[in-house]
């Protein structure tokens, strides 16, 4: 897997949390199965591909050929960073 194809999934997952946050406080989505697919992109999927992005892309730092947008890795990493916070601390 490459780490622009999976940086591009943990982005889209990361939309999708943000999407799901809003979702946590307002009900914009009236049918329950995109509301439902929508929280398991956000929820669950985004966190454990933004870690798996930020072990590959780590790791991958040292082929200094590897060419990737920087903008998504740092933003990917942010949302890791907020992910972390939200699930570990407001408990």
């Amino acid at each position: 897997m490459s780490l622009r194809f999976l940086g591009k999934v943990a982005f889209i997952c990361n939309i999708f949390f943000l999407v799901a946050l809003y979702l946590r406080y307002w009900q914009f989505i009236t049918q329950q199965d995109l509301a439902s697919h929508v929280i398991l992109l956000g929820w669950l999927i985004a966190p454990v591909a933004n870690i798996a992005f930020a072990l590959v892309w780590i790791l991958g730092k040292k082929e200094k050929n590897v060419p990737f947008p920087k903008y998504i890795g740092i933003a990917n990493i942010v949302f890791l960073l907020i992910q972390i916070y939200l699930f570990f601390t407001l408990r």
